[in-house]
């Protein structure tokens, strides 16, 4: 972020709703980037991040998938004590973020009865992952930090490892009668949401005899 033109900055963080609290001239406090592990001010605002670099940046873990969090940023000085500046920031201050979330709109449909459509809205324009088991639950779930590549794992088959921006896709070579269980997972920079579960019963054909007569 952005600096202004204090001696050092401090950032406070809340789940759920908007800061509502402020530092207190003469106080300082301890930042920790694991969400409420820091200095708590008021209830649930966390320091977050406490220093005088100009070009700061900082990764803020230990959240919560499919949540919101808000932030606002304090300069302050040290010539007479400590001394925040709690005023209304500047554009992008107060800011929140929501973290990765699944994707939404999940439809899965026959095509044949050998293969199925599948198609989906991306959360934030973030790519989806698809997993697929055969006449079984889906219980692979990706790690955070890992990449994969298409194919087996235990507990599902990959189908798109979520590495480009589409939408939909047809997949090919399944077996007639057969369930096919599915899994959407979100995917940024190699951390997953949760998924979003789908099935699709492949009805088998069937064959009529008649010998003709009435």
């Amino acid at each position: 972020f952005s600096r202004g033109n204090g001696a050092a900055v401090l950032v406070l963080a809340r789940q759920g709703d908007a800061v509502n609290a402020s530092p207190v001239d003469g106080t300082t406090y301890s930042a920790n980037a694991n969400f409420s592990s820091g200095d708590q001010i008021g209830t649930g605002n966390y320091v977050v991040y406490n220093g005088s670099d100009p070009l700061p940046s900082f990764v803020l873990q230990n959240l919560l998938k499919e949540t919101t969090y808000h932030f606002k940023a304090f300069e302050y000085n040290l010539d007479a004590g400590t001394k925040y500046l709690t005023a209304n920031g500047a554009s992008g201050n107060p800011s929140s973020y929501t973290t990765l979330s699944p994707p939404t709109a999940v439809s899965v449909g026959m095509a044949s009865t050998t293969g199925a459509d599948l198609s989906w809205t991306q959360w934030n324009n973030r790519y989806v992952m698809v997993v697929y088991n055969v006449n079984a639950t889906v219980t692979f779930a990706p790690t955070d930090g890992s990449d994969y590549s298409a194919g087996a794992q235990t507990g599902g088959i990959i189908l798109d490892t979520g590495a480009n921006s589409r939408t939909s896709l047809s997949q090919t070579g399944l077996s007639a009668g057969s369930t096919v269980n599915y899994k959407f997972f979100s995917r940024n920079n190699n951390y997953y949401s949760d998924p979003v579960s789908a099935s699709l019963s492949l009805v088998a054909p069937t064959l009529d005899l008649y010998d003709g007569f009435e």
